[in-house]
């Protein structure tokens, strides 16, 4: 977008996201506008939040709720849709009893144990396109390894992962389009649902098996709570991973400079990570929040019951935080950046994300030779995530 003015933004147009330039459009507005009411002509609009300081801040502020209502700028956009229960994220106190129920199976210490099963994941995949000088990396690699894992986590059988990365796909489509065609959401509930039941009477080292096991203030979860969070780990576990793993090559194929620096010095993939998550930013925004009371953020005022918006991407090219940040640095020291949420919400499976994409990519510039793009790369025409559709790329073994 070469030219940016006010009245032209629309951040709730998934076209500004596959084809467009959204980052001009949100550094047009971290310096005239941090706090942006975007309009519509059909509803009552959103606040969007873009520096850094202020996302932090509001990600915090127990006056913003998450709980209910519409959940994502798209079904703020358009008349009539309505949330799915899988994306209603609770708040506190609800919200900390469920998380910590979870929060075990995730710690850094279980989660580095896992390290010996993801790399082999990730060498089976590989070795699948050994007969071959190219694939597509976004559906045949990005796309398997963080669903495999997470399946295994959950106790997804492995005859019924194919049947579910399927219908996953049409999910996060349709999700993605926000549009009300044919959706998956209700057979993968089912498919979960029917999973917990048969976990109640036989229970296997899983997290399904652990939900419903498990109990918060002497009662056991009801359906509703078991589905909202196995199928929050589910599709947050497959598609934010999926996104930074694809996003991450591909910055990576952009940069050979820096993918040299990284060769050549392994030691660099902690921080290289990191960084590949603050430049990647999967998640473009949080839930949309509610305002419970009027808030006023630089003198700008958010009425009670205004739906609030904290954009990530934006808050890490922040220039105020970042020194240069539109440069790509696999070494870049500090690099605070907020791509997993902050406050309450921060990502339950950050540790798990971060693992599964230096795994994936390290293995994947070490096996791979004369790695380079081998057509146009696509986007999903998405409002939700940052996410690669299509990533075709050429080696030689």
């Amino acid at each position: 977008m070469a030219t940016v003015t006010l009245d032209d933004i629309d951040l709730s147009d998934p076209e500004l996201y596959a084809t467009g330039d959204p980052h001009a459009v949100w550094t047009h507005l971290r310096r005239n506008a941090p706090v942006f009411f975007q309009k519509h002509g059909f509803g009552p609009g959103f606040w969007a939040i873009t520096r850094y300081d202020d996302v932090v801040a509001m990600s915090a502020d127990r006056r913003l709720r998450s709980s209910g209502g519409r959940t994502t700028t798209g079904e703020l956009r358009e008349p009539g849709s309505v949330a799915a229960d899988i994306l209603v994220v609770t708040d506190p106190p609800r919200h900390t009893q469920l998380r910590a129920l979870v929060n075990k199976a995730f710690s850094p210490r279980v989660v580095a144990s896992l390290e010996p099963y993801v790399q082999e994941i990730v060498d089976g995949i590989l070795d699948s396109l050994h007969e071959r000088h190219s694939c597509d990396f976004a559906s045949e690699v990005a796309a398997r390894i963080p669903f495999t894992v997470i399946c295994q986590l959950l106790g997804v059988p492995d005859e019924d992962r194919g049947a579910l990365s399927h219908a996953v796909g049409h999910f996060l489509e349709s999700r993605a389009h926000v549009d009300e065609e044919a959706r998956d959401d209700i057979d993968i509930g089912r498919y979960f649902l029917d999973l917990a039941d048969e976990r109640r009477r036989q229970p296997r080292d899983d997290l399904v098996s652990r939900l419903v096991g498990a109990e918060v203030d002497g009662e056991r979860l009801s359906d509703g709570d078991v589905l909202a969070l196995a199928m929050l780990l589910f599709i947050a576990g497959s598609e934010t991973t999926m996104n930074g793993m694809a996003g991450g090559l591909l910055a990576l194929l952009e940069h050979p400079h820096e993918r040299a620096r990284l060769v050549n010095d392994p030691a660099l993939w902690p921080r290289a990570v990191e960084e590949i998550l603050r430049w990647v930013s999967p998640v473009l925004n949080g839930m949309v929040r509610t305002a419970t009371e009027d808030i006023k953020v630089r003198g700008t005022q958010i009425d009670a019951g205004d739906k609030v918006t904290l954009w990530y991407p934006s808050a890490n090219r922040d220039q105020d935080v970042f020194a240069e940040p539109f440069r790509f640095d696999v070494d870049r020291d500090p690099n605070p950046h907020i791509t997993f949420g902050a406050g309450w919400h921060f990502c339950l499976g950050a540790s798990l994300a971060r693992l599964e994409i230096r795994v994936a990519l390290q293995s994947v510039l070490e096996r791979l030779a004369d790695l380079e793009l081998d057509g146009e790369v696509t986007r999903l025409r998405s409002n939700v995530s940052n996410a690669i559709e299509r990533l075709p790329i050429r080696y030689v073994w």
